[in-house]
């Protein structure tokens, strides 16, 4: 089996061969009018990008989400490290004693059984019976996607497991809301929305062998999450029985998640609870962007422009 050098430990002038996810895959134009490639490759530890200048034939065969063998070198290109591929193709059925699939992808860092544990505990802690109904539905119909897909398709939460993690670290953020602000918000609503605000990313993505996102579907692009999402819950209402004005508010809820139309919301906030849920889901998805980002600086130092947040930011020297 070969060593396999992680992305986090690649170092400019670097020789890499060996076996990586390839994320992202597409020919492009020089301003000469030359074709070549450009893709983004994955492991356990990360991403980096790559190019080839001069484009193998079977180039077009690269899939995203599949494994891939390459050779290159590691460059610095804008301040960022870069491959420069010599070779890159689909890696063979015969080579797949040669990586380990764990190694290709980047899962949450959550105890999976435990965080299941606790979303479930929480549902069954929504003391509206139809919310709580509802909820526990889709949980049913869509346990094995809610547990392994990603939350996104890159920016925040982008690992096998990310929806989980990102639902059950925003339910733990709904319970310390909830302590405050009793009086306010209802909690079986507010609960309820945040366990189904991300529900309809199921179908809005195309999912590799690997388990990471490699595409939106065509209802993901031309409807998206939150259309979809609310239009399923409105359906399982209906087969529950359960009231016109609950089955409203959790689609709401689902549609103004995003806060503003500029942010992909179908509507804007107009109840405490989803504006609640919107800034519970702003303050994870910010915080993991933070997370991830800092983890590759050094101390005392600042960032690139960072996509998601629209800033640089500062890692500073405290521990």
């Amino acid at each position: 089996m070969n060593t396999h050098q992680f992305i986090n430990e690649i170092e400019p002038g670097d020789r890499i061969v060996g076996f990586y996810c390839i994320m992202e895959v597409k020919i492009c134009k020089t301003k000469n009018g030359d074709d070549y490639l450009s893709a983004i490759l994955a492991d356990k530890t990360g991403c980096i990008s790559a190019v080839m200048w001069k484009c193998a034939s079977d180039a077009a065969s690269l899939e995203a989400g599949k494994v891939v063998y390459l050779d290159a070198e590691s460059k610095v290109f804008r301040e960022k490290k870069q491959l420069t591929l010599k070779e890159i193709r689909n890696a063979t059925p015969e080579e797949r004693s040669e990586y380990r699939e764990n190694d290709m992808i980047a899962m949450a860092p959550i105890n999976i059984s435990a965080t299941i544990a606790y979303v479930l505990e929480q549902i069954h802690a929504i003391e509206d019976p139809d919310f709580q109904k509802i909820c526990l539905t889709m949980y049913e119909r869509h346990r094995e996607e809610l547990i392994s897909i990603p939350a996104a398709k890159s920016v925040h939460h982008s690992f096998v497991g990310g929806l989980l993690m990102h639902t059950a670290n925003m339910l733990r953020l709904t319970e310390a809301v909830i302590r405050v602000y009793k009086n306010v918000v209802n909690p079986s609503l507010l609960t309820a929305g945040v366990f189904l605000h991300d529900i309809g990313k199921i179908k809005e993505f195309e999912i590799g062998k690997l388990g990471t996102v490699t595409a939106y579907t065509a209802q993901g692009n031309l409807l998206g999450h939150p259309v979809m999402g609310a239009d399923e819950v409105k359906k399982v209402a209906e087969e529950l029985g359960v009231s016109e004005e609950k089955s409203m508010l959790l689609q709401h809820m689902i549609l103004g998640h995003h806060g503003k139309p500029e942010h992909g919301a179908a509507v804007k906030p107009l109840c405490v609870e989803c504006e609640v849920l919107s800034n519970i889901d702003m303050v994870d998805s910010r915080v993991e962007i933070y997370a991830e980002s800092l983890e590759k600086m050094t101390p005392g130092t600042f960032s690139g422009p960072i996509f998601g947040l629209e800033k640089s930011i500062y890692k500073h020297l405290l521990s």
